[in-house]
């Protein structure tokens, strides 16, 4: 079976070898199952270690994982936060027994479930969608995907998504503003279009250029601390998020803010 047609498998009773993975997500050890025909197979899908090396889990409420495979966003979801409620969806039935079975693993299953696209209840709201979005489906299939699932946001809810911009970034985001769907995100900023990386000036110049507004009124929020001294280097505001409280590098320069939470992007703010 090739990596592409996981997405579309939908026989779980045919035998698969079933390969664990261990990682690490917002303070918390998972071990889970995954399997042949299923997404990431052995392995933490580069993609996903982005989003949760930049994010900070749920807090609380109903989320979606949209596309969820064996189930590693939710359940580190679950996992992390006892007051959060998870629906999973996959069209594999594969992937759905695993995340099922993961779940129970766990000790979660009371407060998830994974299920086909069409038995979730149309009429059901999220507070988040998370995801991890099947690109090889073509781009008018995730398109259509996305214009099914993101408008079940509850008001004042959050969508939150890693694509990576050899999968079809731009590509993607030129279809969601032109579906009426991009005041979900903020404005995208990816630093291939300057052909440089962070700590580079240029990367974080891309603000200025983006916004046309003095850079002393930017607040810069990072997780990583030479991420955040960088932006200080470069003149904004600064926040680091030092979720496991890492010592310092001796760079020369501090954020203007360090917290453990998301307090401290509060703060920067003005909003405590």
């Amino acid at each position: 079976m090739t990596e592409d047609e996981h997405y579309f498998t939908a026989d779980p009773t045919v035998a698969f070898r079933r390969e664990p993975v261990t990682a690490s997500v917002w303070g918390v050890d998972l071990t889970l199952d995954s399997g042949s025909g299923v997404f990431a197979r052995g392995r933490l899908d580069v993609g996903t270690a982005v989003l949760f090396r930049e994010t900070e889990a749920p807090s609380r409420g109903h989320v979606l994982d949209l596309g969820c495979g064996y189930g590693v966003i939710g359940l580190a979801a679950a996992v992390a936060a006892p007051a959060v409620r998870v629906t999973a969806v996959d069209v594999n039935e594969r992937a759905l027994l695993l995340a099922r079975e993961n779940a129970a693993a766990l000790g979660v299953a009371d407060r998830y479930r994974a299920e086909l696209p069409e038995q979730v209840d149309p009429t059901t709201t999220y507070d988040e969608i998370w995801s991890n979005p099947p690109i090889r489906v073509g781009k008018q299939a995730l398109h259509d995907l996305l214009l099914t699932w993101l408008p079940r946001l509850a008001p004042g809810g959050r969508a939150v998504m890693v694509v990576g911009k050899n999968l079809g970034a731009d590509s993607l985001t030129a279809n969601m503003r032109r579906n009426d769907i991009a005041h979900y995100f903020d404005a995208p900023l990816s630093t291939d279009r300057v052909s440089a990386f962070k700590p580079s000036p240029k990367a974080y110049a891309m603000a200025l250029d983006a916004w046309d507004i003095p850079r002393e009124q930017i607040g810069f929020a990072a997780f990583g601390g030479w991420d955040a001294v960088g932006a200080t280097w470069f003149g904004y505001r600064t926040a680091w998020v030092n979720r496991f409280g890492v010592p310092a590098e001796p760079l020369g320069v501090e954020p203007a803010i360090t917290s453990r939470g998301i307090e401290g992007v509060l703060a920067l703010a003005g909003l405590v």
